[in-house]
């Protein structure tokens, strides 16, 4: 059994529709991290780490976490903040494939289909390449997994800014 063009086409665009749905949830826990760090830049009890915000996810999680050691304002969204750190740490390797990857689309005359993700890595001293096929259902699985990281990362935003006042 042969896959017609279309089916495929289809496919690749159900992938592609996905990854957008799980870059999009990065990009909102990558946000909140900032207005964490911007926030805090205009705190008293932050002044002696008052900083520029950092560009890499690393860095600001870095910078976060130097935050959260002070007592102050952000301390009572320290378990909140813990949780959507971890969940971004624990899904770092995904995001870069899926965001900085090269992809490939392949389909077995069965049926099968799936999207490999290609990324060169700065390993050390050495550069290796990751590789990682996703099926649709591996999408699927990432995107639940990340929107639900981002609908909490998008509540947070909407407490602290109610709790700053600045939700009018």
């Amino acid at each position: 059994m042969v896959l017609p063009p279309d089916h495929v086409m289809a496919a690749v665009e159900d992938g592609q529709r996905l990854k957008g749905w799980i870059a999009n949830g990065y990009a909102q826990v990558e946000y909140l991290f900032g207005e964490i760090i911007a926030r805090s830049n205009d705190m008293p009890e932050y002044e002696a780490i008052k900083d520029r915000l950092p560009h890499r996810p690393e860095k600001r999680i870095s910078k976060i976490r130097q935050i959260l050691e002070i007592e102050g304002f952000f301390s009572q969204y320290q378990e909140e903040i813990e949780w959507l750190i971890e969940a971004f740490e624990h899904h770092q390797q995904t995001r870069h494939l899926l965001l900085h990857g090269f992809c490939t689309a392949y389909h077995t005359p069965a049926g099968d289909f799936g999207l490999q993700f290609r990324k060169w890595h700065r390993d050390g001293d050495q550069d290796t390449e990751i590789r990682k096929v996703f099926r649709l259902v591996d999408l699927e699985y990432e995107k639940a997994q990340f929107t639900h990281a981002a609908q909490r990362a998008l509540d947070l935003v909407r407490n602290v800014h109610e709790k700053l006042g600045l939700v009018g």
